[in-house]
């Protein structure tokens, strides 16, 4: 059933001959081509807050992303690396709008 949310599902790939990638998204179930190499920007709102001293970070649309760091500087690195190991994203290719609360 191509389109049907399938919530935490991992995108999948595969490396054709020809020079393409066929890309699998884990969530809608699409399938699509593209050049080998080629890489999607994925965006994520990050809504930030503190808390006893810890950033608190919360990922929009994935279920559980939340991050406490108590240092502002390791945020964004672990925000990158939590969203890259729950969607299979590099964590090059993840864009965040960072939003305060």
């Amino acid at each position: 059933m191509s389109g049907v949310p399938r919530p935490n599902r991992p995108s999948s790939t595969r490396t054709l001959h020809d020079g393409l990638t066929v890309v699998v998204d884990g969530t809608t179930g699409t399938v699509r081509a593209e050049p080998t190499g080629y890489r999607a920007v994925m965006q994520y709102t990050v809504r930030v807050t503190r808390d006893d001293g810890w950033w608190v970070a919360e990922v929009a649309g994935i279920e559980d992303a939340t991050v406490r760091t108590q240092e502002w500087a390791q945020l964004d690195a672990e925000v990158r690396s939590l969203i890259a190991d729950l969607t299979g994203a590099w964590p090059d290719d993840v864009e965040i709008d960072w939003v305060e609360a």
